[in-house]
């Protein structure tokens, strides 16, 4: 599996072999009858190729939830968080006090970590948790081994 580090020396691997390209072609008016300008354009179109529609690293992210029921997808982790918070602050009157703590950081695929509230002075489980979820550009014959997409299956029950 890609991780950021590949992903990235991936990325700038492509970018240096592009500015080679634009190095050994450059001849000060131009390739192939184009101006410089147009020859920039044309580079910049087949780098945005290359790192954009190449092969992509799974990427996480973060699923705010309410119990069973899915609030929201956010690229970090801590957008989630706000998400949930927001809502439980939106349950309460402007008068009751609420302090949020959660029971850990979600850092991989498949961790969650829960909303833990102390409403008044009383600490309880809210049942909003925030769930890392890894999004793959294509699919992976491996999936089978993975306990969250093997619970996601057509006749799972979810």
């Amino acid at each position: 599996m890609s991780t950021p580090a590949t992903a990235t020396a991936a990325a700038v691997s492509a970018v240096a072999a592009e500015l080679q390209t634009v190095a050994a072609n450059w001849n000060g008016y131009g390739v192939a009858g184009m101006e410089p300008g147009a020859l920039y354009a044309h580079m910049a179109e087949a780098l945005a190729a290359k790192l954009l529609i190449g092969p992509a690293a799974p990427q996480l992210v973060y699923r705010a939830g309410y119990r069973s029921l899915p609030l929201g997808w956010y690229a970090t982790a801590d957008a989630a968080r706000r998400c949930c918070e927001s809502i439980l602050s939106d349950q309460h009157p402007a008068d009751v006090a609420l302090l949020f703590d959660w029971s850990g950081e979600v850092l991989e695929h498949g961790e969650r970590c829960a909303l833990l509230a102390e409403i008044d002075g009383v600490q309880e489980r809210t049942g909003y948790h925030v769930t890392a979820i890894e999004v793959r550009a294509e699919f992976d014959e491996d999936d089978a081994d993975d306990p969250v997409a093997v619970r996601c299956r057509p006749g799972s029950g979810l």
